[in-house]
């Protein structure tokens, strides 16, 4: 009961840190739609006091920190039960507290090992999860914000003129960046963060006894078994999950890295710029189909990079969806067995006015009573 009870808080610990990870991310994208119109030519912001944002973000960052902590100091006593050596220790331990058991008659090299702070500062994913809400966007880069302002540019080649007409010769833009912009597009890994809760939070993986069956079997219930399983048990939903999740990431990453370039360098052609996270996403999932109508392009370094991304991305989801697909189409045994009965009944004729099958011994009774009742 007692790891039953840790393990029921760990899940909770896990959702509080989804939660906090949703909303910093939700704060700094309005931020950064908010205080981008105000940036001037050479991507400056306008002095401003963005205290309130950057103190937000500040304290979301330090409780969701403090809950990642809590969180695994939870999943360091309740993981103890895989190890029967340390279980039994525990038990024993307890009944020397009760007066069962004499402490004389334990030998001298018996104690009960307390490492569950040791647990915490060992595990690497422990410093991985705490550094995804170190990396924060203090959104507006100026002279009043925490960080102050730094600027930096970003040389992007392309093959039109400033009016957006393509000339056949190439031309060097260098675009303005902030460091929040960089800041924000990493801030996206949080969503591992939701996800992880996502699949803790799965029927199939929720109880502590789905934990036990995989010890028992020397296997480690981490991240990715909880994702094969709940791809396995629930494909529809875990398929859902991860095509938001990746869609509207990489949405707003490509938008975070290209909307500067098209509205310093190219202001005249609405038509093909990112000015919205509508038509990053219209981009995102034209490129994940591969369609690509070319309504919009990439034309920095990193947005490039990120389509290649894309693509990837889009091979492996439409790749998982026809599986799926093909997985609901193919027939389970049983299913098999009653349509082969079907169809051999079928031509056996052994049916009965009403669809009813009768067995061939059964017809050879009717016909005998009838016999006998002449």
């Amino acid at each position: 009961m007692k790891y039953q009870n840790f393990y029921k808080h760990w899940v909770d610990m896990n959702m509080v840190v989804a939660l906090l990870a949703a909303i910093s991310l939700l704060v700094a994208i309005r931020e950064w739609n908010d205080s981008f119109p105000r940036r001037g030519p050479n991507g400056t912001n306008v002095p401003e006091v963005a205290t309130a944002t950057d103190t937000i973000l500040v304290v979301v960052s330090l409780v969701a920190i403090f809950a990642i902590t809590v969180k695994y100091w939870l999943e360091a006593i309740w993981v103890n039960y895989k190890n029967p050596v340390e279980f039994t220790k525990v038990i024993i331990q307890k009944q020397v507290e009760m007066g069962i058991i004499d402490p004389d008659d334990l030998t001298e090299n018996f104690n009960v090992s307390n490492n569950t702070w040791k647990y915490v500062f060992t595990k690497p994913s422990y410093y991985i999860e705490c550094l995804l809400f170190v990396i924060t966007n203090l959104p507006v880069q100026n002279e009043n914000s925490i960080f102050g302002r730094f600027i930096f540019y970003i040389p992007c080649v392309n093959w039109v003129d400033n009016s957006g007409n393509f000339n056949g010769s190439s031309h060097i833009y260098e675009t303005p960046y902030q460091s929040g912009d960089v800041f924000l597009s990493f801030m996206f890994l949080r969503f591992y963060f939701v996800a992880q809760a996502a699949l803790v939070c799965a029927p199939i993986n929720r109880t502590l006894h789905s934990k036990r069956v995989c010890y028992d079997r020397g296997l480690e219930p981490g991240l990715t078994y909880q994702l094969r399983a709940s791809m396995n048990r629930y494909p529809l939903s875990t398929f859902g999950m991860i095509s938001v999740i990746s869609i509207f990431s990489l949405a707003y990453c490509i938008l975070i890295y290209e909307r500067p370039y098209y509205t310093f360098n190219f202001p005249d052609t609405p038509f093909y710029s990112f000015s919205n996270i509508e038509t990053s996403l219209w981009y995102v999932i034209v490129t994940m189909s591969s369609v690509g109508y070319g309504g919009q392009i990439a034309s920095t370094p990193i947005g490039r990079g990120l389509t290649i991304i894309t693509i990837i991305v889009g091979a492996f989801l439409l790749s998982l969806l026809v599986a799926i697909i093909t997985d609901w189409f193919t027939l389970q045994p049983v299913e098999t067995e009653a349509i082969h009965t079907t169809q051999s009944d079928k031509k056996s004729g052994n049916f009965g006015p009403f669809g009813f099958r009768i067995q061939r011994c059964e017809v050879k009774k009717i016909q005998v009573v009838v016999r006998r009742k002449r």
